[in-house]
């Protein structure tokens, strides 16, 4: 039987020991022999840090189409354990729920959700400190100021 040269036993004792440890070849066993044998560690379950976890509720609760909700979770971002960047994400799917109801509401010609939406979202928008001075936002309020002159018989 030949001998395999990768799994021979290396150890200091051998007259003319390799100088570097990663020169040394590994030792076919796993325990008892003072070579350069790596170690082995089983790690049966890996727990999951509370930003992690953090992050895996948030992506659950981005899912949500109702932007009052959204808000919430921005308001109390201090429970979550999670970076800057990260919140912006919940801040920019309020953002894009809320310009796609004014958008919902301006097609269906519905004056009264619009004018709910309108004051809704300037009241978040305030809150999340976004300038009011979007051209979706701009737009809805435009449509109502026209619609309100027309009811009011304004020229």
């Amino acid at each position: 039987m030949e001998r395999d040269a990768r799994v021979q036993k290396s150890s200091i004792y051998e007259p003319r020991a390799p100088q570097k440890r990663y020169q040394r070849k590994l030792s076919s066993s796993k325990v008892g022999l003072a070579g350069a044998s790596p170690m082995y560690a089983e790690i049966p379950h890996v727990r999951r840090s509370k930003s992690q976890q953090a992050r895996e509720k948030m992506t659950v609760m981005m899912l949500s189409e109702d932007p009052e909700y959204l808000l919430h979770i921005w308001i109390q971002s201090e429970e979550y354990p999670l970076q800057n960047y990260e919140m912006v994400k919940v801040r920019n799917r309020i953002v894009s729920l809320l310009r796609k109801q004014c958008g919902e509401a301006v097609q269906a010609d519905d004056m009264e959700r619009l004018c709910e939406i309108v004051a809704k979202t300037e009241d978040m928008l305030l809150m999340l400190r976004i300038t009011t001075t979007a051209p979706w936002f701009k737009k809805a309020k435009q449509i109502l100021i026209d619609r309100d002159a027309e009811m009011n018989g304004s020229p």
